[in-house]
Formats: structure tokens, C-alpha cells, sequence
């Protein structure tokens, strides 16, 4: 210690001065100047033994400070190492769990792709069933109203108007059941491909509604099932989500390949819509109409844009990925 060393010089001095005064003469001369500087020297060891204590004590006082700093520092860090230890303990916790939500959602989306697939296949079965069982036998009953009708007699006229009534009705009915086949499962998916049948969905609903539609569709290759049911269902969602709620007089509708996915757009010119309200879960059908879009087409990975904006009309494009293959 410092302050230890510099006491141990003062003695040293003190003893060296001792030493040098025993070999001093005896002059009077001699003994007045030693005693002056003995006496001067005497105070100024004094003053060195004073500050040797203080240093003594300051360097105490620093030493305690120290140990109680590096206790404070040990403690600190050990703090430190407890709280990066526990926040990689929750990291990892964490990696855990949105791993788990990850697979549940995986799960979840391939549970919802396969009930999606058995709803298409029933509805392909009853639609099937419709049109060949329902519709033959309406059509058989057609034809022997008619018969009927032609083997009455010429005074039986209120019986003739009476199956005239009925043949028209049978007509309408087999009308209605056609349309309703088609909505569950239109055949022509199967046997002319997407583009001719969202053509001829887009006439049949102008023609129910007075809507003025205009289709442009690009003539597509093949398309899996799902990608063509998925983008039909898409069509008939957003054509009734105008008449119900547009106001509009005009829609454009096109189907197009772009580089990596297939895209489908409907545009009215109607009412438009505030886009953050309505897709909100607020119970009102037209948000739900449009969440089941965005749905559907998330199942196959595809996604919805929707731009519109009140009194401007608005404009839907869904887009589901595919990838032509050689």
C-alpha cells in the first residue's frame, strides 16, 4: 500500500536524522541551526504522518467500496446471466408453440381442403342425380301431358287449358332444376372447360338479373379440378354479392394466365364499399360472402385484392397459383 510506504520512509528519515545529529559538533552555531532544522523537519514529518493516516484510511475506505462494487458487479451479472437464460427459456417456448400453431393450422387447412372435396363430390352426385333422374322424369311428364292433351276432345276446353297450365309448369320446373344442377355442379366444367362455362354463368345470371356483363376469358389448358370449381365458385359468389349489394348497371368479369397463377376479376360500377369495415367480422352478408372467397381460395394457397371505395364501384381479383406442366 502506498500509504504504508511512505510511513515506512518517514522512520527511515527519522532515524537517519537521529543518527546525523549525534555526529554533529558541538558550536553553538551548529546546534542553533540543527535545532531550527530538526524543528522544521519535525513539523513536516508531522504533517507527512497526518497524511499518511488519511491515505491509510482513504485507502481503506476505497478498498471497501471496490469489494462492494465487484459484489455489486458479481450480482449484476449473475441478474443478467438469469435474465438471458430465462429469455431464451421463453424464446424457445415460443418457437414451440408457433410450431405447434404452424402444424395445427397445416392441419386444419388440409382438413378443411378435404371437406371442401367430399361438399364438390356430393354436390357433383346430387347435381348428377338432378339432371338425369329428375330431369328425365319431368321430361317423360311433359310428353304425356302433351299427349294428353293432344287426344282430348274439341269441347274439353277447360281441361286442355287446365294441362296447358301444367306442361308449362313442368317446363319451368325442369327449368329451375337445370339451374339449380348447374349451381351444385355445372357439367360443362367437365365438358368444355372453365372459360365457356364462367361465360355461360355470366349470361344466364345477366339474363335473371338485367345486369349488363361483359366476359373476356383466355382460352386455358386443363385445369385441376379444384383450381376450376374453386374459381367457378368465386364467379357465382361475387356476381350475387353485386346484384344484392352493388346497385350496379354494368359488371366486367375476365379470366386471364399470368406467369405463375390463374387470375379471375369481377368490376361493377356500383356503390362500392369501405373494404376495412365490410371484411370486418360484423355479421353482415356481404363481408361473409366475401371472407368465404378469400377462404376458399386460401385452401389452394391462392389470395383475394379487393379495391373499392364508397360511390366508386369496386373491383375483385382472386388468384390461385398454377404452374403449367410439360
Amino acid at each position: 500500500m502506498k500509504s504504508d510506504a511512505l510511513t515506512q520512509q518517514i522512520r527511515v528519515l527519522e532515524q537517519y536524522l537521529q543518527a546525523w545529529r549525534r555526529r554533529a559538533s558541538e558550536s553553538p552555531e551548529q546546534q542553533t541551526l540543527l535545532a531550527e532544522a530538526m524543528e522544521e523537519l519535525s513539523a513536516v514529518l508531522g504533517r507527512l504522518s497526518v497524511t499518511a493516516e488519511e491515505l491509510r484510511q482513504r485507502n481503506d475506505e476505497l478498498e471497501i467500496r471496490v469489494k462492494a462494487r465487484d459484489a455489486e458487479l458479481v450480482e449484476s451479472d449473475q441478474a443478467l446471466h438469469n435474465e438471458i437464460a430465462e429469455h431464451k427459456r421463453i424464446e424457445e417456448e415460443l418457437r414451440e408453440y408457433f410450431e405447434q400453431v404452424r402444424a395445427t393450422n397445416e392441419q386444419l387447412r388440409l382438413l378443411a381442403r378435404q371437406v371442401v372435396s367430399v361438399q364438390e363430390q356430393e354436390r357433383r352426385r346430387v347435381s348428377r342425380e338432378l339432371h338425369d333422374e329428375a330431369g328425365q322424369a319431368l321430361t317423360a311428364l311433359k310428353i304425356s301431358l302433351e299427349l294428353v292433351m293432344a287426344d282430348l276432345p274439341s269441347g274439353a276446353e277447360s281441361l286442355h287449358e287446365r294441362i296447358r297450365e301444367s306442361v308449362i309448369l313442368t317446363d319451368d320446373t325442369m327449368e329451375r332444376i337445370r339451374l339449380l344442377a348447374r349451381d351444385l355442379r355445372p357439367p360443362a366444367l367437365d365438358a368444355v372447360g372453365l372459360s365457356p362455362t364462367l361465360e355461360d354463368v355470366c349470361r344466364d345470371f345477366g339474363e335473371r338479373t338485367h345486369l349488363s356483363i361483359n366476359y373476356e376469358g383466355e382460352k386455358l389448358p386443363v385445369l385441376p379440378d379444384a383450381v376450376s370449381i374453386c374459381l367457378y365458385r368465386v364467379l357465382q359468389e361475387a356476381l350475387t354479392n353485386v346484384a344484392k349489394h352493388a346497385q350496379a348497371q354494368h359488371v366486367w368479369a375476365a379470366l386471364r394466365r399470368e406467369t405463375d397463377s390463374i387470375s379471375l376479376s369481377v368490376e361493377d360500377d356500383g356503390q362500392g364499399f369501405d373494404t376495412q369495415a365490410t371484411l370486418s367480422f360484423t355479421g353482415r352478408p356481404m363481408g361473409i360472402g366475401l371472407l368465404g372467397i378469400r377462404d376458399r381460395l386460401e385452401l389452394l394457397s391462392g389470395w383475394l385484392e379487393i379495391d373499392s371505395q364508397p360511390g366508386k364501384g369496386t373491383r375483385l381479383v382472386a388468384h390461385v397459383p398454377w404452374e403449367e406442366t410439360e
